[in-house]
């Protein structure tokens, strides 16, 4: 557990021992983006797929290693750039600028628009329909959007006081999704995807916009507040679309 590996072109951080699924057709383990709790999911694999692993290293040498902008030993340039949510990549001289990376910009149009082409054909039905969990379509959209909300605002906060947000308590998401659960279900659903487009298209204007010294103190920071708003709206949007197949 805490060992890495890389998919979707996102580095990722194996939180439980994998489990063999359908007579050992198949292995399952949850999983996150390293220091973004809101990524965390179950991930499946089919048993005859390589999946290529990296042994997790002490966190004190991977934050030194960051700081220094250089790759550990073992971790390639790119891959050590990718687990921090973009923002800098690291170069290998330190005299040299450092090389400002916005693919997620793209990242984040293209779930945005996906988000709004859903919304704009998805019926009122669709919306109430239930998840697991007891969260409806509706509730989901909600959620993503508090999330979303959450890194504009503290965005926002570093720029006007100039101080990073202090690291997030990871064993808080949980609750916190629980607690918010009640008043998501309380929206209109209507209301709940008009209000998820509107902040996903108000937080990606405003990632957008970040400088290039504010995305290198993200990437430098112990825990990066995730700029790829891509990486969750993805993993929903593909949880409702199935379930309305």
């Amino acid at each position: 557990m805490g060992d890495l590996f890389t998919d979707q072109d996102f580095e990722w951080e194996v939180l439980t021992r994998p489990a063999a699924l359908h007579g050992g057709k198949s292995m399952r383990a949850r999983v996150r983006r390293p220091g973004l709790p809101e990524t965390e999911r179950d991930m499946t694999w089919s048993a005859h797929e390589r999946v290529e692993i990296r042994r997790a290293r002490c966190p004190d040498q991977r934050l030194k290693n960051h700081r220094a902008g250089a790759a550990a030993p073992g971790h390639d340039a790119v891959a050590h750039h990718r687990e921090r949510g973009f923002g800098v990549a690291p170069t290998p001289w330190e005299d040299r600028p450092m090389a400002v990376d916005r693919r997620y910009v793209a990242l984040n149009d293209a779930e945005r628009k996906r988000l709004e082409s859903f919304i704009a054909r998805c019926s009122d039905a669709d919306l109430e329909r239930a998840m697991p969990a007891g969260w409806t379509v509706a509730a989901t959209l909600a959620h993503m959007a508090f999330w979303d909300e959450r890194v504009r605002v503290l965005f926002a906060r570093w720029e006007r006081e100039g101080s990073a947000p202090p690291p997030e308590d990871e064993v808080s998401v949980d609750w916190i999704n629980d607690s918010a659960k009640p008043m998501f279900l309380a929206l209109p659903p209507r209301r709940a995807a008009e209000l998820a487009v509107k902040i996903a298209r108000e937080t990606d204007r405003a990632v957008e916009r970040l400088s290039d010294d504010m995305l290198a103190r993200n990437a430098a920071a112990p825990q990066p507040l995730n700029v790829v708003r891509a990486t969750h709206r993805r993993e929903h949007l593909d949880e409702i679309e199935a379930l309305l197949r």
